[in-house]
């Protein structure tokens, strides 16, 4: 049964209020036609004060949009759309909106008279994103980047290296605490991610702001070391190794000592990165064999 007393004038706004996304129409010429309660109140516009007057008054986005279609619309183009995924300058909130701009009637020289203009929201998404991305490339136990990272960062690696060649020149440093399986195998598994976490902890202590620390895996780290020379990259490798075995970690009124072996190579701009991760992997290597606590430079040819 149809209820008399409805107002029939109230409900293009209420239909209107009720979208959840921002809406305003603009005629050809600028003006505000009409807008929803979500487009005034984000933007603090008085609706009542706004409509009939040109939208740059109000605002530059909007009015930016319009000078784009001075010209008439050719051919089967009656639609035009417009992604804005950027933060949003308004002074009390940083969100991110996808807009739209739509062409209403269209004449036959593909003319129009009116804009809709929408724009929904998507700051939620955008953040669930970064938070992916975050967790993709993130360690779980130790906040470090992982080995995922890495790989991202030697396929960068070429388009890195148009910097200047003094900027380019870099050093890895492959860190492996030594017997950590004996650790893992005495005391648990719980306990070696305790000296895992703390032992990051100690890298990061040396590791600078421009430099990246890295779990490769297990208990494997490595540090990409930016603007690096020779007599940089061995003083981090002696500070490195110094951090990690200074004091004895404690945990669960468990004293461990810790220690690790060292690889460490440099690289140039226009060379492999691959080729300069295998050769600090060999220095590693030979760090290992030489008894532990050690820490080796790998020689490459160029």
């Amino acid at each position: 049964m149809k209820n008399s007393n409805y107002d029939k004038t109230k409900l293009p706004e209420e239909i209107l209020n009720a979208l959840p996304f921002l809406l305003s129409c603009i005629s050809k010429e600028g003006r505000y036609v009409l807008m929803n309660d979500h487009h005034a109140n984000y933007y603090g516009i008085d609706r009542n004060d706004a409509i009939g007057k040109q939208c740059h008054n109000f605002l530059t986005l909007e009015s930016e949009i319009i000078a784009q279609l001075d010209s008439p619309l050719t051919g089967e183009d009656f639609f035009l759309s417009e992604m804005i995924n950027q933060q949003s300058s308004h002074p009390k909130e940083h969100c991110y909106w996808l807009s739209s701009t739509v062409p209403l009637k269209l004449h036959q020289h593909h003319d129009y008279d009116h804009l809709i203009m929408l724009a929904i929201d998507i700051t939620g998404i955008i953040n669930n994103i970064s938070q992916l991305s975050i967790k993709a490339f993130t360690d779980s136990l130790t906040g470090l980047f992982n080995r995922h990272w890495l790989n991202g960062y030697i396929d960068r690696h070429q388009i890195e290296n148009d910097s200047p060649p003094e900027k380019s020149r870099r050093g890895i440093i492959i860190i492996d605490l030594d017997n950590f399986k004996h650790i893992n195998d005495r005391w648990g598994h719980d306990t070696g991610d305790a000296v895992l976490k703390i032992a990051a902890r100690r890298l990061l202590l040396v590791i600078r702001q421009q430099d990246k620390l890295v779990r490769f895996g297990g208990d494997e780290f490595v540090a990409v070391i930016n603007d690096a020379t020779p007599a940089l990259l061995q003083d981090i490798t002696s500070r490195l190794s110094y951090c990690l075995s200074r004091s004895p970690v404690q945990f669960e009124r468990k004293t461990i000592n810790i220690s690790a072996s060292i690889g460490c190579s440099e690289y140039y701009p226009q060379e492999d990165f691959l080729s300069c991760l295998k050769t600090a992997d060999e220095a590693l290597y030979m760090a290992k064999q030489s008894g532990r606590n050690h820490a080796f430079f790998g020689e490459r040819k160029r």
